[in-house]
């Protein structure tokens, strides 16, 4: 394959597994297909990982061995508790797995196709291109209402996704792959973080820098506005310290300034265009809900977030911290069980803190391996990367748990900055 169609056939498939997506017929055996396909392209391509990339050294076994080690407990603690609720490991712990499969394939194939060039630089353009042509779907659908309907009755969607369509204040929230919550906004903000490590990066490497890389923030961040209010902050955060980082630097001030001007316009004219059209000034007043109450009223607050601290946060109890009550789901309600939706108190109260802390350790332990792997090459950039998203875990964590998608949406970048240190490291040995 020539360059053009390698690119434009890695697109295709990286914004797949990025933005999955089933239709209503036979929905099931889609995911089958795409999961074992995946699956063969991993065996098929082993040597790839075997003999490029160190995906079983210790502390790669050690990781696996943590992840299926939370398999086992999201078994064993229902039955030894005597609940029998294992929709932990059906609903969350399987989708990991799937993910992971799926992620693996994708960027096996990634070092089979582009080799000596994949690195993570190239992954992260890829990335930040396929949540760019997620947004313009985004587009597309909201402006011809026609194609929406008729796309959303051939795609395979909850019930309850199709109810939060019809609510005016999420016109905005949807996507080739039906209603865009929080995955979607998580995904936006792990971009925003991506781009933002690639700008420092190129900038204090002395090269050049395309204008693109400016405007996809822009789209990034409105992504992140779209699709849930969570990733704003992440992402208000990582734009604030991308300016100060601009704004300290002589040779960047020129861009601190742009962006700050052009971040001021565009509330001016989201303002303006609110004052105008009632769909733009329902989403409007949903996205920057915080920022509007903290004007009225000089508190930071939101019906959700009023909502999460209200009545979500509590103090477990002896029993629920350290074994948990082995209830994932509630089973009168069927929504989380003890009501809440923060990530880590869904985890205490299901299997206690042991197993919590092995969730957690996890993605962790893949971010702090790819920023010291990515410090060999400029220190600034990688502590920027890692501080980022470390504050994106937590952020995202008080919401809902992401420990679920954090690891495998992480596991492309882990390996293929694994891979860029082992190819320099065989290229020094065969050098000497």
């Amino acid at each position: 394959m020539n360059n053009k169609v390698t690119n434009f056939f890695f697109f295709l498939l990286i914004f797949y597994v990025t933005f999955p997506f089933v239709f209503k017929e036979q929905h099931l055996l889609q995911d089958l297909i795409f999961l074992s396909i995946s699956a063969l392209i991993i065996v098929f391509n082993s040597k790839i990982l075997l003999k490029k990339t160190n995906i079983f050294s210790i502390k790669s076994i050690f990781l696996i061995m943590l992840f299926g080690l939370i398999s086992i407990f999201s078994i064993a603690y229902p039955i030894y508790l005597g609940t029998v609720d294992f929709t932990y490991f059906r609903g969350i712990y399987f989708t990991s797995l799937q993910l992971v499969i799926t992620h693996l394939a994708m960027i096996t194939i990634f070092i089979k196709l582009y080799k000596e060039k994949a690195t993570i630089e190239l992954l992260i353009k890829f990335y930040i291109a396929s949540c760019l042509m997620y947004i313009l779907t985004t587009f597309i659908l909201i402006n011809i209402p026609s194609l929406k309907e008729a796309w959303l009755n051939v795609l395979y969607i909850s019930e309850t996704d199709i109810e939060h369509l019809l609510k005016p204040q999420y016109s905005t929230r949807i996507g080739i792959d039906g209603f865009a919550g929080f995955r979607q906004t998580l995904r936006f903000s792990i971009g925003i973080v991506l781009n933002s490590f690639l700008i420092v990066k190129t900038l204090k490497s002395q090269k050049k820098l395309s204008w693109l890389f400016y405007v996809s923030l822009i789209f990034l961040f409105l992504g992140t506005l779209l699709y849930g209010r969570i990733g704003s902050i992440v992402s208000i955060i990582t734009l604030f310290t991308l300016i100060v980082f601009f704004l300290g630097n002589q040779k960047t001030l020129h861009f601190g300034i742009t962006i700050l001007s052009f971040s001021f316009m565009g509330v001016l004219l989201l303002i303006g265009v609110s004052f105008l059209s009632e769909p733009i000034r329902i989403w409007f007043e949903w996205a920057f809900e915080l920022i509007i109450s903290f004007v009225q009223t000089g508190k930071f607050s939101s019906t959700s977030t009023d909502i999460l601290f209200e009545t979500m946060y509590f103090v477990p109890s002896l029993k629920e911290f350290f074994v948990g009550e082995g209830w994932f789901t509630d089973p009168i309600s069927g929504s989380y069980f003890g009501g809440t939706d923060v990530g880590f108190l869904r985890s205490l109260l299901f299997f206690g803190i042991f197993p919590t802390l092995i969730n957690y350790f996890i993605p962790f332990f893949i971010i702090f391996d790819i920023k010291n792997t990515l410090s060999k090459q400029e220190k600034l950039s990688s502590r920027f990367f890692g501080a980022l998203l470390i504050l994106l875990f937590i952020v995202f964590e008080i919401k809902g748990g992401i420990s679920h998608y954090l690891i495998p949406y992480l596991i492309p970048f882990y390996i293929v900055v694994d891979f860029q240190k082992k190819g320099k490291h065989n290229i020094k040995e065969a050098s000497l």
